[in-house]
């Protein structure tokens, strides 16, 4: 079975040698951590659902250990230039939706990545940084910072 991506950040953040930090990286990629790390790291991307704390009731079931890797198909509807077309209002209760659906680990790691780039935001992955995933992803992120 997959592990979910948050796990897979959060084993990696807790790896103290970048070498393995990368490798680790790297022996777990999967199309949905790259575009987890993209949307946390690339500078060109921009969210649409407002940054910051988000009210939301957490999913108590564990069995959606994996729901987040069959929803990230969705994740374009809340950037910019995603569904142009989509009330603002609709855009951020389906973003809460989706926050309510999938493991509680993977929504905080989804927020997160609509944080990171804010100066006051939480970070759960202090250790992984925009340089060890450029590492470990060549091409993923563009070089301007």
């Amino acid at each position: 079975m997959t592990p979910n991506v948050s796990w897979v950040l959060k084993e990696a953040a807790e790896i103290s040698s970048r070498p393995d930090k990368v490798k680790y990286l790297q022996e777990n990629e999967t199309e949905v951590l790259k575009q987890v790390l993209r949307l946390a790291f690339d500078k060109r991307i921009n969210w649409l659902v407002p940054r910051g704390r988000i009210e939301y009731t957490k999913c108590l079931t564990t069995y959606k250990n994996n729901m987040f890797y069959n929803r990230a198909r969705e994740l374009y509807m809340y950037l910019e230039g995603g569904a142009p077309n989509m009330p603002q209002e609709k855009r951020e209760k389906k973003f809460i939706a989706l926050l309510e659906e999938i493991h509680p680990d993977d929504a905080r790691m989804l927020i997160w990545a609509k944080n990171n780039r804010d100066k006051d935001r939480i970070n759960p992955y202090k250790t992984l940084t925009r340089n060890i995933v450029s590492e470990a992803f060549p091409g993923l992120l563009p070089d301007v910072e």
